[in-house]
């Protein structure tokens, strides 16, 4: 899996690929002070995605928690998509031989996101096993 990320733009609205903005993968965390909450709302997203995903906890009841955890705010935009809608998306995408991801802030969790699918969908050669 060949997996890019790139910053939104006008120019490259038309572009195909996946926007976090537009997904159930959108962040419920908001840094409304760019310089100081931008890591912990990274880290608090990364938690967040590994409860949801691999503990099975429900997404807006993790969200809050981990909001208070990492000192950092829901952001508005957040409407609590549902477990389900979050694994499925997730498949979709690491169904996916090239995939780009359009981010529009350093806070974006396009990482986040490009961890687990190269995590969960590793290219064919990283999944071989040489016996010694």
């Amino acid at each position: 899996m060949n997996i890019t990320i790139t910053q939104s733009t006008r120019s490259n609205q038309k572009q195909p690929g996946f926007r976090i903005t537009q997904s159930p993968l959108i962040s419920p965390f908001h840094a409304f002070h760019p310089v100081k909450d931008t890591e912990p709302c990274y880290n608090a997203y990364r938690q967040w995605l590994h409860e949801v995903v691999l503990c099975e906890k429900e997404p807006v009841r993790a969200a809050k928690r981990i909001a208070k955890q990492w000192d950092v705010l829901i952001s508005t935009r957040y409407k609590g998509f549902s477990r389900d809608a979050i694994l499925a998306c997730l498949e979709e995408l690491g169904n996916q031989s090239d995939l780009t991801i359009f981010v529009t802030s350093d806070h974006d969790p396009g990482r986040c996101i490009k961890s687990y699918l190269e995590w969960k969908y590793p290219a064919p050669e990283q999944q071989t096993l040489g016996v010694l």
